[in-house]
């Protein structure tokens, strides 16, 4: 059968080229055919529309922010701030006279930073609580409590070394 068509379309061919479409039609055509042309132009202002919308969202944020953090910075909690001031000159005293102690024991020395590095993280994280929750008297409480975690660390230390020392100078006088 495909023979029979395929022959027939060969000898007729000619019959089938005379007739051509009406030009109207062709039109007609385009028409209902939507040819879909991006200018680039009009890429161009989207583009700067969404470059205009994300930095003024990002300008608005940030002010945001920044109002935020005048408003946090302006109250101040009495006990918190006396706390801090009093708790930070104790470990600052109690760090340098066990520095000259640290120093010969380096691997104690690192021991120690880890873990005071740790609860100073855990503090700044408490602070940023604080901001969220400001005068929340269970997080002032956890400040405070880390502070003298801290102080407790380093007296324990210290008294470690003076007895290691009073222990070393026993030995010493026996002999």
């Amino acid at each position: 059968m495909k023979d029979k068509l395929e022959k027939f379309i060969c000898e007729n061919r000619e019959a089938f080229e005379i007739y051509e479409p009406n030009p109207e039609l062709w039109k007609k055509i385009e028409k209902t055919v939507h040819k879909k042309t991006i200018r680039l132009k009009t890429i161009l202002w989207r583009a700067a529309a969404v470059i205009l919308i994300f930095g003024a969202s990002l300008v608005f944020h940030r002010y945001i922010d920044m109002i935020n953090e005048d408003v946090t910075a302006k109250i101040e909690i009495p006990e918190l701030q006396e706390a801090e001031i009093y708790y930070s000159s104790l470990l600052t005293s109690k760090l340098n006279e066990i520095q000259p102690m640290l120093e010969q024991h380096p691997d104690m020395n690192k021991e120690i930073r880890n873990d005071l590095t740790e609860l100073d993280s855990i503090y700044n994280e408490l602070k940023k609580d604080l901001k969220d929750n400001i005068a929340n008297q269970e997080v002032i409480e956890a400040m405070i409590q880390n502070y003298r975690l801290r102080l407790s660390i380093l007296e324990d230390i210290l008294n470690e070394f003076k007895n290691n020392k009073d222990e070393n100078e026993s030995i010493d006088v026996k002999i």
